[in-house]
């Protein structure tokens, strides 16, 4: 990892409006580490998520396919992921519920 990184970010399945910024950070760390390969790529960012995530993925043959991009697929596995990146109804109704407080 980069110097300005103390640990890894990881993405866990079951938050998927967290899959954007993960790419994202993942993006700027191969960078950072001068990381090209797309093989690289996949299996550094294997290491980077939750256990139950890692194994799902494992087996995925995009895994091991060079020709397909597994950024793809996996936006894919995750479509409330895309919808939170353009914006829409569900996702600031979950942001106001995530961030309200609760009354008693």
């Amino acid at each position: 990892l980069p110097r300005t990184h103390k640990t890894a970010p990881i993405f866990y399945g079951t938050e998927p409006d967290n899959l954007l910024p993960w790419l994202g950070q993942l993006e700027k760390i191969f960078a950072a580490a001068s990381t090209k390969e797309d093989q690289a790529k996949k299996w550094l960012a294997l290491e980077w998520m939750d256990f139950r995530m890692k194994l799902e993925w494992e087996t995925n043959e995009v895994l091991l396919d060079n020709t397909k991009s597994w950024e793809d697929e996996l936006k894919k596995g995750y479509p409330d992921a895309m919808n939170f990146e353009k914006g829409s109804k569900t996702h600031l109704q979950m942001i106001v519920q995530k961030h309200q407080p609760v009354h008693q």
